[in-house]
């Protein structure tokens, strides 16, 4: 058995009512190429039938626990507690591993990284798929950068940890995010090391849909995503770190939130609506952020400049250009 065979691996599954899906994702981790692994799986609380599928799994690998339902944030955390490997995976209730995924994913960490990052592909509807363009990152916000590019960085479950990180640095997932959760997750760990990288040659199995949660309509989505970019510039922006990323990633998220408020979807009144949007670019937090940005490219400018200007009418046209824009290439790039 090759060196990087022999490290234990803990993959965590949390799931919640997943009967229709459990069975073939447990397969997928027991199907594995590489067999030295811990599958935890945390059933939430499920009301289906999921219990009774999960006991019907006989493999010493397999450690079970039902608990009451808590959400996902507090099921992982109950996992990560149970979790005995050097290396940590994640798996959610509808995906599948493609079979040498943990194999590729420990040799790549074995080359010296703390974390490692794969693509994915949509294995249900098409075969779209979502891969890294590139393995050298000048920096931590460089590798945030490139990987959002693709739709990579944000999630857990296509990436592998390690767990001594992990528990060294207190890093949980909060049970007070309704959303975006993973990615808070991402920046907390990145922020504790120094080595990553990318792996070309493993994908995951992702089950995409346009009722997923990246397709729901959230009210409080961006207040969270704003949160998150204001914690990366805190985090990583310094003297050798440009901060047009985090500028641009402002811009696009407040066209973001207002594009959110204008949705047909939200179903508050209109006036209700336009003053919601002049709440937002009144308030300090709004201003404090834009008079900090430092705006690239001619359309990130263009954009800027009606934020700025606090042009309530202008915000709300590109606003809804957005949103029409955003479903369309949403479906576009995800094959729906």
């Amino acid at each position: 058995m090759n060196k990087f065979m022999k490290e234990l691996v803990s993959v965590i599954l949390p799931v919640y009512n997943g009967e229709n899906t459990i069975s073939d994702t447990i397969n997928s981790v027991l199907n594995q190429s590489y067999k030295n692994f811990q599958l935890i799986i945390v059933n939430d609380g499920s009301k289906d039938n999921t219990d009774n599928i999960c006991k019907e799994f006989e493999d010493s690998r397999i450690e079970y626990y039902y608990k009451e339902n808590s959400g996902v944030s507090n099921t992982r955390n109950f996992a990560l507690k149970k979790a005995k490997g050097k290396y940590i995976m994640f798996i959610d209730s509808d995906d599948l591993y493609n079979y040498d995924y943990i194999e590729k994913m420990v040799q790549s960490m074995e080359n010296g990284y703390e974390l490692i990052c794969s693509g994915y592909i949509n294995f249900e509807k098409n075969t779209k798929s979502f891969f890294p363009n590139e393995s050298e990152f000048e920096n931590k916000l460089e590798y945030i950068e490139k990987l959002q590019e693709n739709y990579l960085f944000n999630q857990i479950w296509n990436k592998i940890y390690i767990k001594d990180i992990i528990i060294k640095n207190n890093i949980i997932f909060d049970s007070n995010l309704s959303i975006a959760e993973d990615w808070d997750f991402n920046i907390n760990y990145l922020d504790k090391i120094t080595k990553f990288s990318v792996c070309r040659d493993a994908f995951y199995r992702y089950r995409v849909t346009n009722t997923g949660l990246g397709f729901k309509y959230r009210d409080d989505a961006n207040t969270v995503k704003l949160c998150l970019i204001d914690k990366m510039k805190e985090l990583f922006v310094n003297d050798k770190c440009d901060n047009c990323f985090i500028s641009n990633s402002y811009i696009r998220q407040y066209y973001s939130y207002f594009s959110n408020i204008i949705d047909k979807r939200n179903k508050d009144e209109i006036a209700k609506k336009k003053h919601k949007i002049n709440e937002i670019i009144n308030s300090d937090d709004y201003d404090k952020r834009l008079n900090e940005i430092k705006c690239c490219g001619f359309m990130n400018k263009v954009l800027y400049f009606f934020l700025i200007k606090k042009n309530t009418f202008f915000i709300t046209i590109l606003a809804y250009l957005a949103n029409i824009y955003d479903r369309i290439n949403k479906k576009k790039k995800f094959g729906l």
